[in-house]
């Protein structure tokens, strides 16, 4: 680059030297303009870049745009290529030059705007220059197409704005309002996927072909979004293109765009070819062309337009990112009934899931930083609370909040409550077809009896909601079933000789099972209160999040049954665990990304749990209130009583991959119980409850910390002090005089436990 003193001082040269008969001081020159593409606009700037020793300068004479020059280094020899480029501007520039000169200070060459021919002229005057633009106005519209399609081949700013202008307004269509969750993207809420850096260094270093795949709703367009965001990196540009809104191939799609803004009718080999070559030429800007929400798609022109794009990417300076779901990836990457891979197969899968431990704290921080509210100590241990969707319908409750003091802080339950999992569910209401097919689908499995002789199949009907692909397919349908694996919502798991079909979002099975369980416990048929409860518990026993069912259930069937809500509180109460040392015997379970583990008893440490189900869910209600027809919460005191006073833990942990479980620290109290360490954090649905009574009773809880102290009962103390201990800084004076009152009562028996 010449500095401008010298640049302007060798444009005058110029000047003088090409119109000797024109008046100097009637000239003026733009290092900066724009050209016009149909609706595009596309800056030109000799003043911040030059491209092969040239600047393209706008010249004007009396305020009328006379001719581009093309202005090179006087070492450069001059070509067709300086010629065509400068027409090229000088046909899309509006209003339209006559002429373009392209010089290197020793030779000068002429060129007519409207046919390319040279203008063979010694003398140029005002005459010659009006008569040469009136006749450049009949130019036809083939010249312009000639100009359009040379600029795209020959010069990056005009096919990368298009591009930017593409993926700009692709983004812009998937944002909404936090509130609205039919739209994938907010500004207002965003998660960092530590993916998206990942898929950023790959790319940076060569990897052209990836695939990212999860289950729905794990957050894929976020992160593509992510990655997009980072266009003012010079090294990448993204064409991001969403299947959801086009239903045709990219390719057709580019071909519609190009024909809608440059005025052009492009083919789709006009697309094709422009991408290998110009792709396929050395270049600063690796392209990154991302295809989102390819599912359903197994066959078909769609298809062969990815595969040549992939087959395109391996060939040129340009990379390639499906996003699709893992039953998708799975369909996709293999020919049927073939042990080889497809051109997809071959691609560098990147799985996204629920957040990591370390993704869920930076959560927590943004939380902090923007809703001054972080999450519970113990809140990791929550699947609910890995969800991106879940965490965004909680973000979504704190939007319109009033902003609290520097010295306040919210904190969110670290047991999530039932009416969390409702909301999820609720969510796919604008979905009917989704809710239609997750109710049948819950419908089925609950209604499906145990099978002794298949205790694997049992295994993930328990907690994972997985049912046998027969007879799925012959309650739902074998349609419904393969659209719900090409939507990505119900994936294909082969466990040995069996194969499963398996949820990818269990919340929404469960939040379906909500509706069904209701309805049974509802029906006039069912007028023992015995049989309304065996089916209460054995459905919450077999779902995933099913302590938390069972509460939603039994909540909507007292609205209608108050009597019998009062009554299986007592069925609750009075149905305790059943929790013993493992006996002698091999223990066996199995794990989908691992496969069957078996456990010599004589390594088996711990104890097994039978029956929590009822006192979960009993936990969860009491941290309601609980008040009887005369007023007295005495039944209430007597639920955190009793339950509180469990010599093991009650929780039931969610039923994910072996390398994702995140273990619990517990202390052997005399070889009679556990204890949680209280470095876990609140984990317990009891202890939660407890917390929660300091809010609605906390005269009363006092008087439980008074029988835990006159009792000496060192499990009730242990969780009363759990519960007291976050709340001695509350902002209600009165629950946090409570909490300091009842650990001067229990703190000191609980201390003894840790102290062993």
């Amino acid at each position: 680059m010449v500095n401008e003193a010298t640049l302007e001082a060798r444009i005058r040269s110029e000047l003088k030297n090409l119109f000797p008969l024109l008046e100097p001081t009637e000239f003026s020159h733009q290092l900066t303009f724009k050209i016009k593409l149909g609706h595009k606009s596309i800056k030109i700037d000799s003043a911040t870049s030059s491209a092969s020793g040239r600047l393209d300068i706008l010249i004007s004479y009396k305020n009328k745009a006379i001719c581009v020059l093309e202005l090179k280094n006087s070492d450069v020899k001059l070509t067709d290529d300086d010629r065509d480029q400068g027409i090229s501007y000088a046909r899309l520039l509006n209003p339209m030059p006559p002429f373009v000169v392209v010089t290197n200070g020793k030779e000068s060459l002429f060129y007519k705007t409207v046919d390319k021919q040279k203008w063979q002229t010694s003398n140029i005057d005002e005459q010659k220059i009006q008569d040469i633009i009136s006749h450049g106005a009949t130019m036809a519209d083939s010249n312009l197409d000639e100009a359009v399609r040379f600029l795209l081949g020959k010069d990056d700013d005009v096919w990368k704005k298009i591009i930017e202008d593409v993926t700009r307004e692709q983004i812009e269509l998937l944002y909404g309002d936090v509130k609205d969750y039919d739209k994938p993207i907010t500004r207002d809420f965003s998660i960092q996927r530590e993916i998206t850096h990942r898929i950023e260094n790959d790319l940076i270093n060569g990897q052209n072909k990836l695939v990212l795949n999860g289950p729905p709703l794990s957050g894929k367009t976020n992160v593509f979004v992510q990655l997009c965001s980072s266009m003012n990196d010079k090294s990448m540009l993204y064409l991001y293109l969403n299947m959801a809104n086009i239903g045709y191939g990219p390719l057709q799609f580019l071909c519609n765009r190009f024909s809608r803004d440059l005025f052009l009718k492009k083919t789709a080999d006009d697309i094709r070819g422009w991408l290998i070559h110009s792709l396929r030429s050395p270049s600063d800007c690796k392209v990154v062309l991302i295809i989102d929400n390819l599912y359903g798609i197994t066959e078909g022109a769609i298809l062969q337009e990815i595969n040549e794009l992939v087959d395109i990417s391996s060939k040129s300076n340009m990379a390639i990112i499906l996003g699709i779901t893992d039953s998708g990836l799975t369909m996709l990457k293999s020919h049927p009934g073939r042990t080889y891979s497809t051109v997809i197969g071959g691609l560098k899968p990147y799985h996204l899931g629920h957040l990591s431990d370390s993704e869920f704290w930076k959560v927590n921080e943004l939380f902090q930083q923007t809703f001054s509210t972080i999450f519970e100590k113990g809140s990791e241990y929550s699947l609910l609370y890995r969800l991106p969707q879940t965490l965004r319908i909680i973000a979504s409750r704190f939007n319109e909040k009033e902003t609290l003091s520097e010295d306040r802080i919210r904190l969110i339950e670290s047991v999530p409550s039932f009416g969390l999992l409702k909301t999820v569910w609720e969510q796919t209401n604008s979905n009917i077809k989704l809710q239609s097919d997750m109710l049948q689908y819950a419908r089925t499995l609950l209604e499906m009896d145990c099978d002794v002789n298949k205790p694997l199949l049992e295994l993930f009907k328990h907690g994972w909601a997985g049912i046998a692909l027969a007879k799925a397919e012959k309650n739902l349908g074998a349609t419904r079933c393969q659209s719900l694996q090409d939507e990505g919502y119900l994936k294909i798991l082969r466990i040995e000789s069996d194969v499963l079909l398996m949820p990818t979002c269990p919340e929404l099975v469960s939040g379906a099972a909500i509706e069904i369980i209701t309805e049974r416990m509802q029906q006039d048929s069912i007028d023992n209160i015995q049989e309304i409860y065996d089916y209460l518990i054995s459905k919450s026993n077999i779902l995933p999040y099913g302590e938390l069912v069972g509460v939603a259930a039994l909540l909507n069937y007292s609205s209608i049954a108050p009597d019998g809500f009062s009554n299986i509180l007592n069925k609750l109460y009075d149905d305790m665990p059943k929790i013993k040392r493992p006996s002698s015997g091999r223990f066996e379970t199995y794990f989908p990304e691992t496969g069957r583990i078996q456990i010599d008893d004589k390594k088996m440490e711990g104890w097994l749990y039978e029956n929590i189900t009822p006192w979960l869910i009993l936990s969860h209600l009491a941290s309601m209130e609980l008040i009887d027809l005369e007023g007295s919460r005495n039944f209430h005191l007597n639920i955190l009583a009793r339950i509180g006073s469990c010599k093991h833990v009650l929780h039931k942990p969610r039923p994910v991959p072996l390398y994702d479980m995140l273990p619990i620290s517990v202390h052997e109290i005399d070889n009679e119980g556990e204890i949680l360490c209280h470095k876990v954090g609140i984990v317990e649905p009891i202890v939660s409850a407890m917390k929660n009574c300091f809010f609605l009773m906390p005269k009363e809880m006092i008087e439980l910390c008074e029988h835990s102290q006159k009792t000496h009962n060192i499990f009730l103390a242990n969780r009363l002090t759990q519960a007291a201990e976050n709340l001695t800084m509350s902002v209600d004076s009165d629950v946090a005089n409570a909490a300091k009152q009842a650990l001067d009562l229990v703190f000191p028996i609980a201390k003894q436990i840790h102290k062993n």
